[in-house]
């Protein structure tokens, strides 16, 4: 579900012409992937759980795994923010203990709603905030053990702002992302 977050972000405010055809492309199967998801969750996890291997699971790990894959190679990884993505390996790096048994795309769904925000779509955060709720999985950094203190933003921020993925970013972006990763206190 990421990848079409993330995605979208890089085609923000840019005219067709401006858009390699593989990020274009990564765009057009990451919105398919990302209703797929959305669609056969709910039925999977049910399935998951009474242990029936049903279509919705083989769909749901063929997407996560495959498709998500060839998004990733067909988008190259390159000038994305990948907030949620960052979120991620910096709550690895800097609460090892505390987020050692979260599954990766736990980390990343609670970073998601950062990236909504940092993609200008902050009208989104409370419905994308629900499912996630109504799926079981964290929606703030707190119900996960991490402490909801500026400190932690900062930490995450810093880190966050030295990496790749805000290379060429604005002041105005920085303080974007700092509002981001507070909403996920």
């Amino acid at each position: 579900m990421a990848k079409l977050l993330e995605t979208a972000q890089r085609l923000k405010g840019r005219r067709e012409e401006e858009i390699d055809v593989g990020v274009r492309a990564a765009f057009e199967l990451s919105r398919f992937t990302y209703r797929r998801l959305l669609d056969d969750l709910p039925q999977a996890r049910t399935d998951v759980q009474r242990g029936v291997a049903s279509k919705a699971v083989y769909d749901v790990v063929f997407n996560s795994i495959a498709t998500t894959g060839i998004i990733s190679s067909l988008s190259r990884g390159s000038n994305q923010t990948a907030i949620a993505h960052k979120l991620y390996e910096n709550c690895r790096k800097l609460f090892p203990e505390t987020v050692r048994a979260l599954l990766h795309g736990e980390l990343v769904a609670l970073g998601l709603q950062a990236q909504l925000i940092f993609n200008g779509v902050e009208d989104q955060v409370d419905a994308f905030r629900r499912r996630l709720h109504s799926d079981g999985m964290p929606t703030a950094l707190s119900e996960i053990g991490i402490p909801p203190t500026r400190e932690t933003v900062d930490r995450l921020f810093d880190q966050i702002i030295a990496s790749s993925a805000m290379a060429g970013t604005t002041e105005a972006e920085h303080g974007l992302l700092r509002r981001a990763l507070e909403a996920v206190l």
